[in-house]
């Protein structure tokens, strides 16, 4: 059935084995990892593909749920399973009806005790671009990014065959000693490399460069974000207040729940100034921040904000897309439906501003 499908592009900045000081990858890039990744899973089940070491309780446990080559297998659809936390095999919820200091938490059992709750995170891999692109069909602030990058970088270490590893230890509990590109060649010795996964938003000209260009024409700034976000730290009136490029963030304890801002200042910024907000604009939605986050300005002789978030390499489009008996996207669907509208949707997210895409 037809349904609005969200793509947000990103660079791969680095992705392999790396020595210190290195800028290129000495091997593991994208494309070989990938394939490394698709005949690793193939055959597994779910659970044997959690790559985290036991002992790391820094990051929610993610598996692999399917991954897909198209035809030519230069281009890769993977799907990830992020797990949430349980209790007693329980998952809680609670009604959003609910008054504050009267909410009642629901306990929904899982249908078998050996079910791992969570939810899915879809993600397209350009390897020929270097790019790769998060794929949202549910409304979800977490797209997936920080694990999957999380993900491949274990992947790489412990899985991918690069590994040298002690005789003797299990798949899971296995202690590596050393990498080398092909570790059952007698002539190559493990060395010690930095394992490294990395992306950031990929910029789309435009929308920030005709800003930097009218700055002396600024008259407001206008700053959206949210107060009382318990994850990551807050910002407040007197943050924004402060100097523009220096905003603060701190724990709010006197309220929990998120209060949507919208602050306004009559000022024309400096060049420093306004390089302050674009780099902490960048570092917020590169944190995963929610879609409310935002500056914009309104230039004299206008009325109409420009956003920052018009620059941001992200399309909307209206997709046919299956679902299972369980409500659970196809992957093969999904894959099928962004392929079929690869060119214009590439074009229209990577080089053109305020994208709506109907098809």
């Amino acid at each position: 059935m037809p349904e609005e499908v969200k793509v947000k592009f990103y660079d791969i900045e680095e992705c392999g084995f790396y020595k210190r000081g290195d800028d290129e990858a000495r091997f593991g890039e994208i494309e070989e990892a990938l394939r490394r990744l698709s005949d690793w899973v193939d055959g597994k089940e779910l659970g044997e593909t959690e790559v985290s070491p036991p002992e790391d309780d820094t990051i929610d446990p993610t598996y692999c749920l399917q991954v897909h080559r198209d035809a030519t297998a230069t281009e890769f659809f993977v799907a990830m399973w992020i797990e949430i936390p349980t209790v007693e095999n329980q998952v809680g919820s609670v009604n959003p009806n609910d008054e504050v200091n009267q909410v009642e938490v629901h306990a929904n059992p899982l249908q078998d005790p050996q079910d791992i709750a969570g939810f899915p995170v879809y993600f397209w891999f350009l390897p020929e671009e270097d790019k790769l692109a998060t794929v949202a069909v549910e409304k979800r602030r977490r797209n997936g990014r920080s694990e999957m990058e999380r993900y491949m970088e274990d992947f790489l270490e412990f899985y991918a065959g690069y590994e040298a590893v002690t005789k003797g230890d299990t798949e899971r509990h296995k202690r590596v000693i050393g990498h080398c590109q092909n570790h059952t060649d007698p002539d190559q010795e493990p060395e010690n490399y930095y394992v490294r996964f990395n992306s950031s938003l990929t910029p789309v000209p435009g929308a920030l460069e005709e800003i930097r260009r009218r700055r002396p024409e600024i008259r407001k700034v206008i700053r959206k974000f949210e107060v009382g976000e318990e994850r990551g730290g807050v910002e407040t009136l007197e943050d924004w207040k402060r100097p523009l490029y220096d905003v603060g963030l701190y724990s709010a304890p006197d309220r929990q729940e998120p209060k949507r801002v919208k602050y306004e200042l009559d000022i024309t910024p400096g060049e420093e100034e306004l390089e302050g907000m674009i780099q902490r604009w960048r570092q917020r939605h590169q944190n995963g921040s929610s879609n409310w986050e935002d500056y914009a300005v309104v230039f004299k002789g206008e009325n109409k904000e420009h956003s920052f978030s018009r620059s941001l390499p992200k399309a909307s489009v209206t997709m046919d897309v299956e679902r299972d008996e369980n409500g659970f996207v196809r992957l093969e669907s999904l894959q099928n439906q962004v392929l079929e509208n690869r060119a214009e949707l590439m074009e229209r997210a990577l080089y053109e501003e305020d994208v709506q895409v109907t098809e």
